[in-house]
Protein backbone atom coordinates (compact mmCIF):
# COMPACT_ATOMS: atom_id res chain seq x y z
CA UNK A 1 0.00 0.00 0.00
CA UNK A 2 1.56 3.56 -1.03
CA UNK A 3 1.87 6.49 1.56
CA UNK A 4 -1.18 8.56 1.94
CA UNK A 5 -0.79 11.99 1.17
CA UNK A 6 -2.29 14.72 4.19
CA UNK A 7 -4.70 15.85 1.53
CA UNK A 8 -5.97 12.08 0.72
CA UNK A 9 -5.75 11.11 5.06
CA UNK A 10 -8.57 13.33 5.74
CA UNK A 11 -7.21 14.32 8.53
CA UNK A 12 -7.86 17.93 9.77
CA UNK A 13 -6.60 20.12 12.54
CA UNK A 14 -8.92 20.75 15.66
CA UNK A 15 -12.40 22.42 14.27
CA UNK A 16 -11.57 25.52 16.11
CA UNK A 17 -8.20 25.92 14.96
CA UNK A 18 -9.08 24.84 11.09
CA UNK A 19 -7.55 28.29 9.37
CA UNK A 20 -4.69 28.36 11.23
CA UNK A 21 -3.99 24.38 10.50
CA UNK A 22 -4.56 25.22 6.89
CA UNK A 23 -2.09 27.85 7.03
CA UNK A 24 0.66 25.75 8.71
CA UNK A 25 0.04 23.00 6.10
CA UNK A 26 0.21 25.29 2.99
CA UNK A 27 3.30 26.67 4.75
CA UNK A 28 4.82 23.35 4.92
CA UNK A 29 4.29 22.63 1.39
CA UNK A 30 5.38 25.66 0.35
CA UNK A 31 8.66 25.65 1.87
CA UNK A 32 8.89 21.72 0.46
CA UNK A 33 7.96 22.99 -3.08
CA UNK A 34 10.74 25.76 -2.84
CA UNK A 35 13.50 23.47 -1.24
CA UNK A 36 13.15 21.23 -4.06
CA UNK A 37 12.86 23.55 -6.76
CA UNK A 38 15.17 25.64 -6.10
CA UNK A 39 17.99 23.01 -4.59
CA UNK A 40 20.41 23.39 -7.05
CA UNK A 41 21.47 27.09 -5.97
CA UNK A 42 21.72 26.03 -2.16
CA UNK A 43 19.63 29.37 -1.02
CA UNK A 44 16.64 29.92 1.80
CA UNK A 45 13.18 31.30 0.50
CA UNK A 46 14.82 34.54 2.12
CA UNK A 47 17.96 34.62 0.28
CA UNK A 48 16.00 34.62 -2.92
CA UNK A 49 13.26 36.45 -1.74
CA UNK A 50 15.93 39.57 -0.71
CA UNK A 51 17.84 38.28 -4.91
CA UNK A 52 14.82 39.20 -6.15
CA UNK A 53 13.83 42.63 -4.60
CA UNK A 54 17.35 43.94 -5.14
CA UNK A 55 16.74 42.77 -9.33
CA UNK A 56 13.91 44.51 -9.07
CA UNK A 57 14.35 47.51 -6.88
CA UNK A 58 18.36 48.32 -7.49
CA UNK A 59 18.63 51.41 -4.99
CA UNK A 60 16.52 49.90 -1.81
CA UNK A 61 18.16 50.38 1.84
CA UNK A 62 18.87 47.72 3.83
CA UNK A 63 16.12 49.26 5.69
CA UNK A 64 13.93 49.31 3.12
CA UNK A 65 14.70 45.68 2.21
CA UNK A 66 14.13 44.44 5.88
CA UNK A 67 10.72 45.73 6.29
CA UNK A 68 10.10 44.38 2.50
CA UNK A 69 11.17 40.88 3.35
CA UNK A 70 9.13 41.68 6.88
CA UNK A 71 12.59 40.83 9.14
CA UNK A 72 14.61 43.12 11.30
CA UNK A 73 17.98 45.21 10.42
CA UNK A 74 20.14 42.94 12.56
CA UNK A 75 18.52 39.60 10.52
CA UNK A 76 19.00 41.04 7.18
CA UNK A 77 22.27 41.86 7.91
CA UNK A 78 22.98 38.07 8.53
CA UNK A 79 21.58 36.99 5.62
CA UNK A 80 23.34 39.74 3.07
CA UNK A 81 26.78 38.41 4.99
CA UNK A 82 26.05 35.10 4.07
CA UNK A 83 25.52 35.90 0.45
CA UNK A 84 28.61 37.52 0.74
CA UNK A 85 30.53 34.89 1.69
CA UNK A 86 28.94 33.04 -0.99
CA UNK A 87 29.96 35.71 -3.46
CA UNK A 88 26.96 36.51 -4.37
CA UNK A 89 26.04 40.17 -3.11
CA UNK A 90 28.57 43.05 -2.21
CA UNK A 91 28.14 45.55 -0.04
CA UNK A 92 29.70 49.39 -1.45
CA UNK A 93 29.37 52.44 0.27
CA UNK A 94 26.51 54.43 -0.43
CA UNK A 95 27.76 57.85 -2.06
CA UNK A 96 25.16 60.17 -1.20
CA UNK A 97 25.01 58.63 2.27
CA UNK A 98 27.80 57.49 3.69
CA UNK A 99 25.85 56.00 6.78
CA UNK A 100 24.62 53.35 4.55
CA UNK A 101 25.59 50.75 2.32
CA UNK A 102 24.53 50.05 -1.49
CA UNK A 103 23.97 46.35 -2.01
CA UNK A 104 25.05 44.93 -5.55
CA UNK A 105 25.07 41.42 -7.29
CA UNK A 106 28.96 40.05 -7.96
CA UNK A 107 29.83 38.45 -11.43
CA UNK A 108 28.81 35.36 -10.11
CA UNK A 109 26.00 36.99 -8.16
CA UNK A 110 24.67 38.43 -11.53
CA UNK A 111 24.85 34.91 -13.15
CA UNK A 112 22.75 33.41 -10.16
CA UNK A 113 20.56 36.60 -10.13
CA UNK A 114 19.63 35.09 -13.68
CA UNK A 115 19.30 31.78 -13.70
CA UNK A 116 16.54 32.34 -10.68
CA UNK A 117 15.02 34.62 -12.97
CA UNK A 118 14.62 32.00 -15.91
CA UNK A 119 13.84 29.63 -12.83
CA UNK A 120 11.09 32.06 -11.98
CA UNK A 121 9.96 32.42 -15.55
CA UNK A 122 9.29 29.17 -15.83
CA UNK A 123 6.87 28.31 -12.79
CA UNK A 124 5.20 31.58 -13.93
CA UNK A 125 4.16 29.86 -17.08
CA UNK A 126 3.64 26.29 -15.24
CA UNK A 127 1.48 27.88 -12.38
CA UNK A 128 -0.84 29.85 -15.27
CA UNK A 129 -2.09 26.50 -16.16
CA UNK A 130 -3.22 26.01 -12.50
CA UNK A 131 -4.45 29.36 -11.50
CA UNK A 132 -5.37 32.26 -13.23
CA UNK A 133 -3.77 36.22 -13.16
CA UNK A 134 -6.52 37.15 -11.46
CA UNK A 135 -7.11 34.82 -9.17
CA UNK A 136 -3.66 35.09 -7.96
CA UNK A 137 -3.81 38.72 -7.85
CA UNK A 138 -6.71 38.49 -5.63
CA UNK A 139 -5.20 35.74 -2.93
CA UNK A 140 -1.90 37.93 -2.97
CA UNK A 141 -4.25 40.86 -1.99
CA UNK A 142 -6.11 38.80 0.67
CA UNK A 143 -3.11 37.38 2.22
CA UNK A 144 -1.63 40.73 2.62
CA UNK A 145 -4.85 42.19 4.36
CA UNK A 146 -4.83 38.75 6.97
CA UNK A 147 -0.56 39.86 7.23
CA UNK A 148 -1.49 43.01 8.04
CA UNK A 149 -4.89 41.73 10.48
CA UNK A 150 -2.62 39.31 12.77
CA UNK A 151 0.29 42.05 12.57
CA UNK A 152 -2.45 44.49 14.50
CA UNK A 153 -3.64 41.08 16.73
CA UNK A 154 -0.13 40.67 17.84
CA UNK A 155 -0.13 44.34 18.53
CA UNK A 156 -3.24 43.86 20.50
CA UNK A 157 -2.15 41.08 22.34
CA UNK A 158 0.99 42.75 23.54
CA UNK A 159 -0.54 46.06 24.41
CA UNK A 160 -2.74 43.44 27.10
CA UNK A 161 -0.10 41.48 28.04
CA UNK A 162 1.72 44.68 29.38
CA UNK A 163 -1.12 46.46 30.48
CA UNK A 164 -1.74 43.15 32.92
CA UNK A 165 2.16 42.96 33.96
CA UNK A 166 1.61 46.89 34.87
Amino acid sequence: MGKVSEFESGLKGPPSYKVHWDIVLLAREITKTFDHIFSEFNLNLTDVALISLIDLNDSLTQSQLAKSLGIGKARLGIVIKNLERKNILERLPNSYDHRSWKIKFTQEGEIIREKLGEKHSFLKELSAEFVDLETHQGLSEYLNVLRMDLSRLLDAVEENNSEQVA
